[in-house]
């Protein structure tokens, strides 16, 4: 979904801050973590991973 942009976040770890500008279906996947009844709708296996991935790669999340 990259013709949908970005959004601009900012993530507040323990030991660090992030921010960054995420694509809308990563930005979608964290706030998963953070908050009840939030829904990604439908999105393929292969685009869930890859914004899983994103935040594997930040530190963010533990496979």
């Amino acid at each position: 979904l990259p013709h949908l942009g970005t959004a601009q976040l900012k993530i507040e770890l323990e030991d660090r801050t992030l921010e960054y500008a995420y694509r809308p279906l990563e930005a979608v996947f964290i706030k998963l973590f953070s908050q009840k009844g939030i829904s990604v709708g439908s999105v393929t296996r292969s685009a869930a991973t890859k914004a899983l991935s994103t935040w594997v790669d930040h530190g963010v999340l533990k496979e």
